[in-house]
């Protein structure tokens, strides 16, 4: 091992700095591609940038440009002999659906980066933002990045009393649903139970209602509320956060909204993101997942908790499992348990289980 000197341990920073910068860009303009159809259009065989021009209908040189930089870095391939640029191996990557959680970031963090702005008067006033705030890219990146995810882990994340639960018909409330990819999912996977998907959010249940009424789903529906105030009294068996409860201002009040709206014996289940049961900075930067996670966090998750005036829980993805269980006991739940379900940690998931008696 050798200790850098001060003058390369700076450039080693500067360094690191460009690259940063570099791969930002570089996403951002992957993104542009992806809005574009440009890797669509490459997939069948290799073309020039001119050919990809005209064939995706869009301004030439614009695209000549674009695809020198994929090539310089490596997201296309140029063949001299042609004077054609094609898909990588893997590329793939670009047109299979089954990539989209990670095409995800192409909307969601050049979203996040042009919120710049108002981070920096936030930083300063330790006041919050507002999800309406967000630029259109980030809940568009945000639903592309669960869909896959949901469609291929959810059901294995809930509990086998969970899904027993569900096979025999329950009433379960989805909060903070978003655009509905999981309600709809979970409506679908048991015909049995009812779903109503909330969010605050009014555009996310129009896309909801619209995605629900085209699949033909008579268990699910929609509705626009608060999580501190869905539902009615005792109106469900089962209250799902699904990678939400961290990012409410009202996370207190929604805790005590679900043991409002269970039944007895009703359960919550929530789906946090990777943290420690106990607050440790030691134990957070022990995460492979740290640095990913508290990047979405500073950026979206922490101001969306802080509240718009800044007197939310402001729990973010750090929130160690320890609070959850004191925001639901205080709730007046029984308990709050981990659940030990290795596939979901893999994925840098937590799952919680609240009881009432």
């Amino acid at each position: 091992f050798r200790v850098m000197t001060a003058a390369a341990a700076e450039n080693h920073l500067v360094s690191r700095l460009n690259d940063m910068a570099l791969g930002a860009l570089t996403l951002n303009l992957i993104g542009v591609g992806d809005d574009l159809g440009l890797f669509y259009t490459l997939a069948p065989k290799p073309l020039t940038s001119a050919e990809l021009a005209a064939a995706a209908k869009v301004d030439a040189r614009y695209i000549k440009e674009w695809c020198l930089h994929m090539a310089a870095q490596q997201m296309l391939v140029y063949d001299k002999g042609s004077n054609t640029f094609a898909l990588p191996a893997g590329g793939k990557v670009f047109t299979d659906p089954k990539y989209d959680k990670a095409l995800s970031t192409t909307s969601s963090v050049p979203g996040h980066l042009s919120m710049r702005k108002r981070l920096t008067q936030v930083y300063r006033t330790g006041e919050g933002i507002g999800y309406g705030e967000y630029p259109d890219l980030v809940p568009k990146g945000t639903c592309r990045f669960f869909k896959p995810l949901y469609e291929v882990h959810l059901l294995n994340f809930l509990s086998e009393e969970i899904k027993g639960r569900l096979r025999a018909g329950i009433a379960v409330a989805d909060v903070g649903c978003g655009m509905g990819v999981s309600t709809r999912l979970l409506a679908k996977a048991f015909p049995n139970s009812s779903f109503v998907g909330f969010d605050f959010y009014a555009p996310a249940i129009a896309e909801a209602t619209q995605q629900k009424e085209a699949e033909g789903l008579a268990n699910a529906r929609f509705a626009v509320a608060d999580a501190k105030e869905f539902g009615a009294e005792g109106e469900f068996d089962l209250v799902l956060f699904l990678d939400c409860f961290h990012d409410m201002a009202v996370a207190d009040q929604a805790a005590h909204r679900s043991f409002t709206v269970l039944r007895p014996g009703g359960l919550v289940f929530l789906m946090e993101l990777l943290a420690p049961d106990e607050d440790s900075v030691e134990a957070q930067l022990a995460l492979p997942s740290c640095a990913e996670l508290t990047a979405y966090s500073c950026h979206g998750c922490l101001p969306n908790a802080r509240g718009e005036k800044g007197d939310g829980c402001g729990l973010g993805t750090t929130c160690a499992t320890e609070k959850h269980r004191e925001l639901f006991v205080g709730a007046g739940f029984k308990s709050l348990e981990r659940l030990p379900v290795e596939e979901a940690t893999k994925m840098w998931f937590r799952l919680l289980v609240a009881r009432k008696s």
